[in-house]
């Protein structure tokens, strides 16, 4: 049904969509919290980042969007850039889709990164471009005027839930290695959350392990409630 919606060719359904568009935006907005971007990934990949005080930008040709992934590479194409990373953020609150799509099963983990501090590191790296990613409608890209700048931060309409922000580093030298690691400080973390599909058996422990690692402490660390919240169940009590 979506698909149908958003290859649909008449000027007037066209023009009633970019009507409503606007709109929708506005109410995803109201929830959105624009302190923190939040990074879905996995255990593996948050120990890497708190060891090694490294973000790790990968190579868009792996990724599974190949409409996505195409943009990012005919970008680097005509910029000339033969070193092109990227790493997706959102901030978007907690859903299930940013679960099932990015952090998948019980080592699915979410790092909460203070927005503000982390954009400043970003913006002191001449290398590295970011900024908030815009959902375009087919008929949208086929008709519109767009830069090559803006390439890498155009994807599709369906995929506008996601309310990615995107960092790419570029360079017209090309790595060895398909990825690129740039510093981070541990300290922008907020919050770690982990997966609600981790048993609760295993928290206590693998919450000592992760603050065990050196800087690491006093790392807020807690479990999805999505599937299963105390608040929510109690609430059922008011039903009269």
């Amino acid at each position: 049904m979506e698909s149908q919606l958003e290859n649909a060719q008449p000027a007037c359904q066209t023009g009633l969509r970019k009507s409503v568009r606007p709109l929708i935006f506005t109410l995803y907005s109201l929830n959105m919290d624009t302190s923190t971007l939040k990074r879905y990934t996995n255990l593996a990949s948050l120990v890497s980042i708190l060891k090694n005080r490294e973000l790790t930008l990968l190579d868009p040709s792996k990724w599974g969007d190949k409409n996505d992934s195409h943009y990012l590479l005919q970008y680097g194409e005509r910029k000339g850039f033969k070193s092109l990373c990227a790493l997706c953020f959102t901030k978007e609150p907690e859903t299930s889709h940013h679960w099932k799509a990015f952090s998948h099963g019980s080592d699915g983990v979410c790092i909460k990164i203070l927005a503000k501090p982390f954009i400043a590191q970003l913006n002191s790296i001449k290398e590295i471009v970011h900024g908030d990613v815009k959902y375009k409608l087919i008929d949208e890209v086929e008709t519109e005027v767009f830069a090559v700048d803006q390439l890498p931060f155009l994807k599709r309409y369906p995929f506008r839930d996601e309310a990615e922000y995107r960092v790419i580093f570029r360079k017209k030298v090309e790595n060895e290695c398909k990825t690129h690691a740039i510093p981070f400080d541990t300290s922008l973390i907020n919050k770690v959350t982990l997966s609600n599909l981790l048993p609760k058996e295993l928290i206590g422990s693998l919450a000592a392990l992760l603050k065990g690692i050196d800087g690491c402490a006093d790392l807020k660390i807690s479990r999805s409630t999505l599937n299963e919240n105390s608040r929510w169940k109690k609430a059922s009590k008011r039903a009269t």
